[in-house]
């Protein structure tokens, strides 16, 4: 039971985001301060500022004020003290800032704890401690209240900007891995500013950067899998905009996150430490591959041409770890077709794995097509020699599939024309996959595709009148007879972990 539905960026500061809440240590009631009873889900929290309260002290929940993520004109930015149950923030300690002894209680609502710097202080202490707050070790992310604007009109908030602050945007995207998006979303809400962290499922990419539209400088974290960071990272691109962009992998495959050292998956790592990881990242370069699709020459346009041709200036598709075309997009297509009829069933990434094991065995047993009948591949006008095979990939990084480096180069000759493949060099590896037999053998670690060039720029012509399983990024779709053109479009500045 969600008793009000919190959007910092519409509604105003104050009210609370109250859900019913399980409580594994002894806790009280904010409001009457009575213990809160019982077994399981004794009471409900606020997702933001920890407010806890008994279901009948929930109508006056609000006379006592959530976080505030934005001030009143002159109004100073001090503390923002929550009473009683500190063993909630445990990460950050219990030592008073006044008297360096331990604070909080289990057998009362005692003590305090700043929402901001997470400072803790003893009751009997707090008249001594400092009143203003510099928003603690966090700082250097966090978007101050003081620094936020509240039009009152259209109940919207706004970064003013500073000349010396690089703050932290946010983007969670909900539906990735599982439950997890909606853990993340609320402790990096409790972590920093509500008014920075934006969920993607409402509205995108856009509230959050029209909330920074005045920053003269700011870094991003795109929390999904590698569609949900594609997606962020077109958002800047078609706004002109190249802030750092780190990654926090909530997807499946997360390949993108696992070339800068993210990881492979989100655990249940602390985000107190993963949001100090991304403050000290280093900076590096992503290649960013547009593709052009338009009519094969001689051709007339198709009556629904406008899902297979798109502007010149504009790409249909923009890649940022691979392209690819045949077997292993096939069993992505039937993967994303079962979860969109049946998206209950595709609630974790284990079981995600075992929906696209399922779909690749049945795969050994289709009659695929030769892809050497059915495309043509030129890179700088020469028609590449292409072996005989059911799958091609155009890769741009060095992990793919959940992990595999397919282009492994320790095993060529030193004489062998071929180089190691980097994320930001401008070449995009093309390499072939025989077979599903062989697909499932990459993915087990027992073999690798064949490799066919390293190009700077591809044009790939589609002459098969059935259209022919693609994926851009592992999204897939059906690629009607056209003419494909691949080239870098930028090169986009991303935080790697050091």
């Amino acid at each position: 039971r969600t008793i009000r539905a919190m959007d910092y960026t519409r509604l105003d500061a104050g009210s609370h985001d109250m859900h019913k809440h399980h409580f594994t240590r002894p806790s009280y009631c904010n409001y009457c301060r009575a213990f809160l009873l019982g077994v399981a889900k004794q009471g409900y929290m606020c997702k933001v500022c920890n407010f806890s309260a008994h279901e009948q002290c929930l109508p006056r929940a609000d006379a006592i004020s959530c976080k505030r993520g934005f001030l009143n004109d002159g109004e100073a930015f001090i503390h923002q003290w929550a009473e009683g149950n500190l063993s909630i923030w445990s990460d950050f300690g219990y030592e008073c800032i006044v008297c360096k002894k331990p604070c909080g209680s289990h057998s009362l609502l005692i003590d305090f704890r700043c929402l901001w710097c997470k400072a803790a202080v003893h009751t009997a202490c707090k008249h001594l401690a400092p009143q203003m707050c510099d928003c603690g070790s966090l700082r250097r992310l966090i978007v101050s209240p003081a620094l936020v604007h509240y039009n009152a009109s259209d109940k919207a908030t706004v970064y003013k900007g500073s000349d010396t602050d690089n703050p932290l945007l946010v983007f969670v995207n909900q539906r990735s891995g599982g439950q997890q998006g909606k853990e993340v979303l609320a402790t990096f809400r409790q972590l920093l500013n509500p008014c920075q962290v934006f969920d993607l499922s409402e509205g995108g990419p856009d509230p959050g950067l029209i909330f920074m539209s005045a920053a003269k400088q700011f870094r991003v974290l795109a929390c999904g899998g590698d569609g949900t960071i594609g997606w962020v990272l077109e958002a800047l691109r078609k706004k002109g905009l190249k802030p750092e962009v780190a990654v926090l992998p909530l997807g499946t495959g997360n390949d993108l996150a696992r070339t800068l050292g993210w990881g492979g998956g989100f655990a249940g790592e602390n985000l107190y430490e993963w949001l100090r990881s991304v403050d000290c990242a280093r900076g590096v370069l992503l290649d960013r591959w547009a593709m052009h699709v338009s009519p094969l020459p001689g051709a007339a346009p198709a009556v629904d041409s406008d899902d297979d041709v798109d502007d010149p200036e504009t790409p249909k598709y923009v890649i940022n770890n691979y392209f690819s075309i045949g077997v292993d997009a096939a069993i992505a297509l039937d993967f994303h077709m079962k979860r969109e009829s049946n998206p209950e069933a595709f609630k974790s990434r284990m079981g995600n794995k075992l929906w696209y094991m399922k779909f690749g065995t049945e795969a050994l047993f289709d009659k695929a097509t030769n892809l050497k009948n059915c495309i043509t591949v030129e890179s700088d006008g020469v028609q590449l020699a292409l072996p005989d095979v059911q799958g091609i990939i155009f890769l741009n990084l060095p992990s793919c599939y959940g992990g595999k480096n397919l282009w492994d180069t320790s095993g060529l000759r030193s004489s062998s024309a071929l180089t190691p493949l980097r994320h930001d060099d401008g070449i995009i590896e093309v390499l072939g996959i025989k077979n599903a037999l062989e697909l499932g053998q990459i993915n087990a670690h027992t073999a690798l595709p064949t490799k066919i060039a390293q190009v700077r720029e591809v044009t790939i012509r589609f002459t098969s009148a059935n259209p022919l399983p693609c994926q851009v990024d592992g999204e897939p779709y059906l690629q009607k007879p056209a003419l494909l053109r691949i080239s870098r479009v930028e090169q986009a500045r991303m935080l790697a972990k050091v």
